[in-house]
């Protein structure tokens, strides 16, 4: 993923990683990602603007990341990674795959439970989404302590679909995502 500097108020920045932002403590985190300032920081309030993210660009450095390898589908996360994934599956012609929240698909699924901070989740996506041997990338907009990352990674692979990564518009490295998701 592209690291670049937080937002200053221009519209440049379409891509952020946010590693040990300096000024965290007790649970506090106000992080501008788009054109509009936020207020300062409220104490034990975690707040990721991307509404207002209207750059095409953002989604030309999602395709240039994965390279001259082209996915045959993308799968997108419940409900922001609809977005990214569908937006850069229309570009590279490539199928889009919903993984959404147990229950919410029509149709036969498969499942998968994971570990919370707080307890357990369970995300499905369609059982006939990925045929065996084809090429999948997994999108969302933020990866935080990658449980829900890892479970849609473990749910591509049980359906036989080979992973060709992963593309988040947001990271918060501080919480260790990128090494659960790079391990699942």
């Amino acid at each position: 993923m592209a690291e670049i500097p937080p937002n200053n108020g221009s519209s440049d920045s379409s891509i952020v990683s946010l590693n040990n932002p300096k000024g965290v403590s007790g649970g506090t985190l106000l992080w501008m990602l788009t054109r509009d300032r936020m207020p300062a920081a409220i104490p034990m309030i975690v707040l990721l603007r991307i509404g207002g993210v209207n750059r095409p660009r953002a989604i030309d450095e999602f395709i240039e990341a994965i390279g001259d390898t082209k996915p045959d589908k993308i799968v997108g996360i419940d409900a922001r990674g609809f977005i990214f994934g569908a937006l850069i599956a229309a570009r590279l012609n490539a199928g889009f795959i919903p993984v959404r929240k147990k229950g919410k698909l029509p149709w036969q699924t498969r499942g998968i439970d994971y570990a919370l901070e707080y307890g357990t989740n369970s995300v499905e996506m369609h059982l006939d989404a990925i045929s065996p041997g084809e090429t999948v990338l997994l999108a969302d907009d933020l990866l935080a302590t990658g449980g829900t990352a890892g479970a849609a990674l473990h749910l591509i692979e049980q359906a036989g679909g080979n992973v060709l990564g992963s593309t988040f518009f947001i990271e918060l490295g501080f919480l260790g995502g990128r090494e659960k998701v790079a391990n699942s």
